[in-house]
């Protein structure tokens, strides 16, 4: 008796057991109730409630950005721009891109930059396609492709961005991916400037002034500097100022022609102390200044423009406003030529020619001239006679050398730096 009843104290044990399993198992098959479960499926959210937040996201973004109703910061404004573009927000993918294309409020990372600007662009943003675009122009980030690049400047511009119709008319007009077509480039310009461009509105007028995919109309030249100039943009403040000073298009007025210059050159433009070193030098309002000229035309150098690199070397090399000093003046002529630029290209190779400040070679002074001899009559002029001079041998060596140097010089060109030192 004692056996069985502790037979079934130890089934009923048994029993118990199983039972309290089964519960257990089959509480844990059911999705319990309660926000706090561990366990429990999140609820997908609806498209309209991805799009809410992304957008939520992007105008914090904005926000954070400009200040606008909390405390500007770029970093926490670079956070909600990716955020929402990994929702898909097209306008924040055009920000992050742009974040990480200047590096405000994120580490720049230009291949990061394309990638999110290749999202916003196939999805139809026209800013993004400008962005990427210039990536492309430049080889920013992804390898350099002109044809790709044109194909979204033309996209951008076709939406109306001007900043991209300024540009496809500068690649119409220099034959950056595609075919020159000053009429096309005149086209352009003429959109972006009607919507107030300013650098369109200084492309515009260029176009009056050089008959360029349209009637030269130096009236209209003076009267788009004018405009952009007022915008502030800098390099149409000195074209205004040049037309003053020559009465090109308006009544010639020295002191205003000046003053505008003066105002280009105050926003660290580099053709304006190249224009007012040319004032000094030739008494241009006030007495001639040969120092002061000498000093312009080096700050214009410094600042990366080649016609005062030019300026400068001939002044070291006759002695204008400073000692004279050919072996300077030589390598402001070798770095303004290995530019591509044709007037050094040409002093350069006269001082190879008679052995100033550099050691005579006729094969390098022939190299230099076939170079120049594309852009500038006088270069072809000089060539020729230098030619006369040359033996056989020397012809050859120049010849050779030709071909080395346009490779130098493309090379160059395409670089950024501009020493001369």
């Amino acid at each position: 008796m004692q056996t069985n009843a502790r037979n079934l104290g130890i089934s009923l044990a048994v029993a118990a057991f199983l039972a309290l399993t089964i519960y257990l198992l089959g509480a844990l098959s059911e999705e319990p109730s309660g926000a706090n479960s561990v366990v429990s499926a999140p609820t997908p959210r609806t498209p309209a409630e991805l799009t809410a937040e992304a957008e939520s996201l992007f105008q914090q973004g904005l926000n954070h950005h400009e200040g606008k109703g909390v405390a500007k910061d770029l970093v926490k404004a670079a956070d909600c721009f990716r955020k929402a573009a990994d929702l898909g927000h097209v306008e924040a993918q055009t920000w992050i891109g742009w974040c990480y294309l200047s590096g405000q409020g994120i580490a720049k990372d230009m291949p990061a930059a394309v990638a999110w600007l290749r999202k916003a662009a196939v999805s139809g943003n026209a800013r993004a396609q400008f962005y990427l675009g210039s990536c492309l122009r430049f080889g920013d980030g992804a390898a350099k492709d002109l044809l790709e690049a044109v194909s979204w400047f033309q996209k951008s511009a076709d939406q109306g961005d001007a900043e991209a119709q300024t540009t496809l008319g500068y690649c119409f007009e220099e034959g950056e991916g595609v075919h020159k077509d000053p009429a096309k480039a005149f086209f352009w310009y003429q959109k972006a400037a009607d919507q107030g461009d300013p650098h369109a509105m200084t492309c515009l007028a260029a176009c009056y002034a050089e008959a360029n995919g349209c009637p030269q109309d130096l009236v209209k030249d003076a009267e788009w500097l004018r405009k952009s100039a007022e915008a502030g943009e800098p390099f149409a403040q000195n074209n205004l100022g040049l037309a003053y000073l020559n009465g090109h298009g308006v009544v010639a007025d020295i002191p205003q022609g000046l003053a505008w210059l003066r105002k280009s050159d105050e926003q660290g433009n580099m053709a304006a102390p190249h224009s007012l070193g040319g004032a000094h030098e030739f008494g241009v309002g006030g007495p001639v200044d040969l120092p002061k000229a000498f000093a312009f035309y080096k700050t214009s150098a410094e600042r990366g423009f080649l016609p005062g690199l030019v300026d400068l070397g001939r002044c070291h090399l006759d002695g204008t406003g400073t000692t004279k000093d050919a072996k300077a003046a030589v390598a402001c002529f070798r770095a303004a030529a290995m530019r591509g630029e044709a007037s050094a290209q040409e002093r350069l190779a006269n001082c190879l020619r008679h052995g100033l400040g550099v050691p005579k070679d006729l094969a390098e002074a022939f190299a230099f001239l076939n170079l120049a001899a594309s852009k500038s009559e006088t270069a072809r002029a000089s060539l020729a006679v230098l030619e006369r001079s040359m033996t056989s041998e020397q012809k050859t060596a120049g010849q050779l050398r030709s071909k080395d140097l346009h490779a130098e010089v493309t090379a160059r060109s395409e670089a950024k730096p501009l020493e001369y030192r």
